[in-house]
C-alpha cells in the first residue's frame, strides 16, 4: 500500500518490477511479486465482485455475459496466500 500514491508512482512499480525481474523472480513457478493491498475495498475492488468467494448471482451473470463457464481454481485470502507461498 502506498507504492503507486507518490509522484513518482510509477518509477516506484517499474523498479519494483524491475527488481523482480533480474533477480529471476518472475516466470517460474512457486515465485513472482506479490501486491497484497490494504483491505478487501481497496479502490471499489470489493464494491464490484472482485473476491476469492464470488457472489453465485454476480459468477451467472459473468458467464452468461462471458458465454463461458467460470469454474477457475480456489483464490486465496491473504493470510491463506502468504502461508501457501511460505510452503513452496
Amino acid at each position: 500500500m502506498g507504492i503507486t500514491q507518490h509522484t513518482n508512482g510509477v518509477d516506484n512499480v517499474y523498479s519494483i518490477a524491475n527488481t523482480a525481474l533480474i533477480s529471476g523472480q518472475i516466470a517460474k513457478m512457486g515465485v513472482g511479486v506479490i501486491p497484497i493491498r490494504g483491505h478487501s475495498n481497496v479502490q471499489g475492488f470489493g464494491s464490484m465482485g472482485v473476491t476469492v468467494k464470488l457472489k453465485e448471482e454476480i459468477k451467472q451473470a459473468l458467464e452468461q455475459l462471458l458465454g463461458r463457464s467460470l469454474n477457475l481454481p480456489k483464490g486465496y485470502h491473504t493470510r491463506d496466500l502468504i502461508e501457501e507461498q511460505r510452503a513452496k
